[in-house]
């Protein structure tokens, strides 16, 4: 059995990034207006309830984003290890009749929207505040359902990050001869995943006598 593990610090180091990132673009506005005032008259009991519910959205973040994936010759299993987000999904391979993996919300988010000028501003400077980067999922299509597992603390082929990778469950699945694809297919980088997916599930040609 193969695991792929989605390592909460991953997200913590993401929710850190997101808040000192937030925090550096909202002090000029803080500072030049009325607000700093505001913060200023904030008792102790404000700031500390403040930081529970900034604790507690963080950790339903993390145990809603982060599933463990492991695969042997059967089948497929998707487990959540935070409280009380734990869940395990068990899935037979033979029953599976799709899966789709997306890598990066920008594959999918925001495709038709014109003009482009004004999508490259949402992405940019809105929506990259707020979204992970490393926006990671698998939809498993079993019986007719749909199901859709987040695993945005599995890394992916980056520089020196360690394997296992989620290209990585790519290629098992397509070993195990399973109906995966991207999202996206028109990127050279997903293209090249592709091609190698085929190469791996092509029937090979009976010999002739």
């Amino acid at each position: 059995m193969k695991l792929y593990e989605s390592k909460i610090k991953n997200g913590f180091f993401f929710i850190f990034y997101k808040l000192v990132y937030v925090c550096v673009f909202a002090l000029p506005f803080i500072f030049f207006t009325d607000l700093k005032i505001e913060i200023q008259k904030l008792e102790i009991w404000q700031w500390v309830l403040l930081g529970l519910i900034t604790s507690l959205l963080m950790y339903f973040y993390l145990g809603i984003t982060n599933n463990d994936v492991k695969l042997n010759k059967s089948q497929i299993e998707f487990r959540r290890k935070l409280f009380p987000f734990n869940r395990t999904t068990k899935f037979k391979l033979n029953e599976i009749s799709k899966i789709t993996m997306q890598h990066d919300w920008t594959d999918s988010i925001l495709n038709d929207f014109k003009p482009k000028i004004l999508k490259y501003f949402i992405i940019e400077w809105v929506l990259k505040l707020i979204l992970a980067e490393d926006y990671k999922w698998l939809k498993i299509i079993s019986k007719g359902k749909s199901y859709k597992f987040y695993c945005f603390g599995l890394e992916h082929d980056y520089y020196d990050n360690p394997r296992p990778y989620f290209e990585d469950l790519f290629i098992e699945l397509a070993k195990q001869g399973l109906n995966v694809n991207w999202t996206k297919n028109n990127d050279t980088y997903y293209k090249e995943l592709t091609v190698r997916k085929e190469e791996l599930q092509e029937k090979p040609v009976p010999n002739k006598t």
